[in-house]
């Protein structure tokens, strides 16, 4: 009997202590102090069932590099970006769970898609803004800083029925809002499109259109509107 209730403990005892850590600020060596004065809090995290899109930006969970509002820094940790909730979600080796990172402790993050390459994401803050904070993806960081915010809407669509059988009347759709952050840090938005772009620089507008047709702009993607501030910058026309 005694042989039996220590081989039953040997099998519940590890879920017990698991279930202890759910939920709970967590620690982990930072690779840049070498020591545990840094701290990564936030809330348990489940990952929502969505047949049709998703709730994140990246589609994968790939490393990045986490730096604190204290300075301290977190090395290949990974993470994926709910850009749905703009939260960024972590996968905690320590209790094999999900978190969501509590926004305020976080300056910054970086991190390596095998998609995109490195990105480096800034948070703001502002009044106009949800909760006052938002995580921004910097594209071109020079005199001028171009941002964009990554943003996960249900968008309405006719009746139709998913994966699951289930009826469905709309989807999530990823979409992109870009602004600038200047060097008076006056953030501004504008569309993607010449007219507003142009109006981002009232006093150069002739030179700036000059300037866009013979790079060639036409589509003001990501890719078209860092080519654009580069070759501004290289004008002169940003200073």
């Amino acid at each position: 009997m005694k042989k039996r209730i220590i081989y039953i403990l040997f099998i519940i005892l590890p879920f017990i202590l698991n279930g202890q850590g759910t939920g709970k600020p967590w620690q982990m060596i930072s690779s840049a102090s070498n020591s545990f004065k840094g701290k990564l809090s936030g809330k348990t995290y489940t990952i929502p069932y969505t047949p049709n899109g998703s709730h994140f930006y990246h589609s994968d969970f790939v490393p990045a590099e986490i730096t604190l509002e204290d300075g301290e820094v977190f090395e290949n940790i990974m993470v994926r970006y709910n850009s749905y909730l703009d939260e960024l979600v972590c996968f905690n080796r320590n209790l094999n769970s999900l978190f969501t990172i509590d926004k305020f402790i976080v300056r910054e993050f970086e991190v390596k898609s095998p998609y995109f390459g490195v990105q480096r994401f800034i948070k703001l803050e502002s009044e106009n803004f949800r909760n006052n904070e938002r995580y921004f993806h910097v594209l071109y960081n020079g005199t001028f800083i171009l941002l964009a915010y990554y943003k996960t809407e249900n968008k309405k669509t006719g009746l139709y029925v998913d994966k699951t059988g289930t009826m469905k009347d709309s989807e999530l759709v990823l979409k992109e809002t870009y602004y600038i952050l200047d060097k008076d840090s006056v953030l501004s938005r504008f569309l993607p499109k010449r007219k507003s772009f142009t109006e981002l620089f009232p006093e150069n507008k002739k030179q700036v259109k000059q300037i866009l047709r013979k790079i060639k702009i036409y589509k003001y993607n990501a890719a078209d509107l860092v080519k654009a501030f580069s070759a501004l910058e290289e004008a002169g026309i940003i200073q």
